[in-house]
């Protein structure tokens, strides 16, 4: 991100999975329209023709991150990524009092 602050186009990239935790932090850090690209999690203990598949995927829209202009760029992707994945939501059927 220190890249992205200077004016150098910067392509972050991280799994579907921890693509919310990554706009928070932008967001904390004051770049809510920071730019995220996301490949299906995991990557860990992939096969290298899988990691190569999951990177093709997301291949064309680095490419758009890095030669789009910043401020069209950031309003396409200030309102991605704001709800966590379902599988970090828990559902305490209405007994989760936090006090």
């Amino acid at each position: 991100m220190a890249l992205e602050k200077k004016g150098v186009p910067t392509a972050y990239v991280t799994t579907d999975e921890f693509a919310f935790q990554a706009r928070r932090e932008a967001q904390m850090l004051g770049m809510g329209q920071l730019p995220i690209a996301t490949v299906p999690h995991p990557l860990a203990d992939n096969e290298p023709e899988t990691v190569v598949k999951k990177a093709a995927v997301v291949a064309g829209e680095i490419v758009e991150i890095l030669t789009t202009p910043a401020e069209p760029l950031g309003e396409a992707y200030r309102n991605r990524h704001l709800q966590p994945p379902s599988s970090q939501v828990i559902d305490c059927g209405g007994k989760c009092d936090i006090d």
